[in-house]
Formats: C-alpha cells, sequence, structure tokens
C-alpha cells in the first residue's frame, strides 16, 4: 500500500480558481471568532441569570457546540488561513481557540500535517491512536454506536479523551520544551501566551468567585458533549470510505443549517474539497467545491451522505453492519 493517497483531480485545470478562492479575508476570521465567544459568553450569562437546572443544561450542550466551532477555526490556524501575517495569526489562534480547550496550535498543526499528507494510509498519526482505542472503529452495529455516544455524555470515555488531546496538548510540549526538545516543544511566545491566559483565567476566576460556573460551563462540556460532537464528525469524514485515491479518503456531507451549527461549524462538511485544497479557507469551501464537482475525476469518485444523522445519512450507513473499520481515524479535524 502506497503511504499516501494517489492523485486524480487535475491541478492545473482548477489552478486559478484555487489560487481566487485562498485569499484570505482577516475580517471574516476576526468576526468569526467574536462570535463564537460572543455567543459563549451570552449562553453561560443567562444560565446563570436564570438560574434553573434546565437552562444550566442547555447551555453545557450549546457551549460545547461552540467549543467544537473554536476547534474548527484552530483547525483554520494550524493551516494559516485565519490571518496573512502568520505571528499573528499563531498568537490568535492560541489565545483565543487552541490553549482554551488545551490544544497547541503549532503541535496540532505538525500531527494534522501528516494526516493530510497520509490520509488513512500507514504514516497517518491519526491511525496508529486509533488502532489502540476500537470506539473510533465503524462500521459498528447501532446499538454498539449508541452505547458508544453514551460513554462520551457520562463521561465514561474521559480517560480515553484525555489521552487523545494529550498528543495536541500545550502542556506536552512545555515538558518537552523543559526537557530540551527544542524541536517540539513551545517557543518562548507560547509560553509568554500560554502564561498570560492562564493568568488572566486564574484572575477572572477569583475576583468574581466563578469557579464553579467555569466548571459546570467550561470544563463539563469538555468533558461530556465535546468529545461525542468530535466522534460524530470525524467519523463521518473519514470512517467507511473506500479509499485509495485522494477523493475516497474523505467524505463530503451535505449538512442542513441545524446539523452545521450543530456538528460542522465553518463548512467543515466540505471536507473532501478541504483535503484536496487545504489552502482555501473556510468561507470559500462551498464554492470550491461547486467548481471541483465540473471535474469528472472528482464528480465521479465522490463519497457523499445527505446529512449526518437523517435518513441515508452517515449514521444509517455507518451503523448497518457490525465490522471493523478499514481506515479508522481519530478527529479527523481539526
Amino acid at each position: 500500500m502506497s503511504s499516501r493517497p494517489s492523485i486524480v483531480v487535475d491541478r492545473s485545470a482548477v489552478a486559478a480558481d484555487v489560487r481566487r478562492l485562498s485569499v484570505l479575508s482577516s475580517w471574516r476570521s476576526a468576526a468569526a471568532i467574536a462570535r463564537e465567544w460572543t455567543l459563549i459568553g451570552s449562553v453561560a450569562g443567562a444560565a446563570i441569570w436564570l438560574d434553573h437546572p434546565v437552562c444550566w443544561l442547555l447551555a453545557v450542550v450549546l457551549i460545547a457546540t461552540r467549543q467544537h466551532a473554536l476547534l474548527i477555526l484552530m483547525h483554520e490556524g494550524a493551516h494559516h488561513r485565519l490571518f496573512s501575517d502568520r505571528k499573528v495569526n499563531d498568537a490568535v489562534s492560541d489565545l483565543l481557540l487552541a490553549f482554551p480547550l488545551n490544544v497547541s496550535t503549532t503541535r496540532y498543526r505538525r500531527l494534522h500535517g501528516r494526516h493530510h499528507r497520509h490520509t488513512n494510509h500507514a504514516a497517518d498519526p491519526d491511525r496508529a491512536t486509533i488502532a489502540a482505542d476500537d470506539q473510533w472503529q465503524f462500521p459498528r452495529s447501532r446499538s454498539s454506536a449508541l452505547a458508544v455516544a453514551i460513554r462520551d455524555l457520562t463521561g465514561v470515555n474521559l480517560p480515553r479523551t484525555l489521552r487523545a488531546f494529550g498528543l495536541y496538548a500545550p502542556w506536552t510540549s512545555l515538558m518537552e520544551r523543559v526537557q530540551g526538545n527544542t524541536r517540539t516543544g513551545l517557543t518562548n511566545g507560547e509560553i509568554a501566551r500560554l502564561a498570560v491566559l492562564q493568568a488572566v483565567i486564574g484572575a477572572g476566576l477569583f475576583l468574581t468567585d466563578g469557579w464553579l460556573a467555569f466548571a459546570v460551563l467550561w470544563i463539563l462540556p469538555t468533558a461530556t458533549v465535546l468529545p461525542l460532537l468530535l466522534r460524530i464528525r470525524g467519523v463521518a469524514e473519514h470512517e467507511g470510505v473506500p479509499g485509495g485515491d485522494e477523493v475516497q479518503e474523505t467524505r463530503h456531507v451535505d449538512a442542513g443549517r441545524v446539523e452545521a451549527f450543530l456538528l460542522s461549524p465553518f463548512h467543515i462538511n466540505f471536507h473532501t474539497a478541504h483535503h484536496l485544497f487545504p489552502s482555501v479557507p473556510w468561507y470559500n469551501l462551498p464554492e470550491l467545491h461547486a467548481r471541483l464537482m465540473q471535474e469528472p475525476a472528482y464528480a465521479s469518485r465522490l463519497v457523499s451522505a445527505p446529512s449526518y444523522t437523517g435518513p441515508g445519512g452517515v449514521f444509517d450507513e455507518l451503523t448497518q453492519v457490525a465490522r471493523p473499520s478499514a481506515t479508522p481515524v481519530l478527529l479527523g479535524a481539526p
């Protein structure tokens, strides 16, 4: 088996359009980040103000979906697709997207780059990780899939989640820096950013006595709902696909507005187009996909689903037969 998916789409035919669609819009990135944090603040404030168990529960779910959105934007930062100035790109990505969720942009970038180069093949780091965790292996029976979802939501799978996130954590890189590894350890700038963020969070919680609210409205979503969202999207992106070439190593999902908000923010459901041309930022992925559909090599090979959870969607497709997946992948992308 080749270590990389074979190339089938004629790059020269789409080069001009890809260059045009790869132009970055800093204001769109800034607006997207601001919008997500505004939603998080509004939901958290409403839960605290109303102080009703149902409101707290809804807030946990909604905040988890926005944490997921922050990670998708961090994924854009890992591809240098947030801001044209790469120092600004990484600083903003770390402070507002990655570090708040215990991810390092640069550490994620290193591993995710290998995932793109060797998708579903032996050198893909995601595949090596998933080999040790059968709960990522699909297709599987519907009852088994629901059991995995329940274990995610109840926190039973939290140790597995922590091991997975440990691959991308700034603290892992920090320990490597302490041990003298300057290649994969945090840089001085990253250490400074991490220290500033921790100081701001600590001071804010101390001054507001908001420890309980922080635990319920930020930590709890990352331990329960967020892992399930990541699993649904990650499985949809790379599980149960034929493989063999660059188009068939991933799946495109036609998510509606509700699913896009809850499961695939920032057009990450256009995953095949993204894998082929990761230079194109999220806001141009629908146009890129439409352009690629004019290419026979893309249109004829595209693996797609009409939804994630609706009739005939990814859930239906991957929960019909209990058999091991040929191409297990962790978390996809982020």
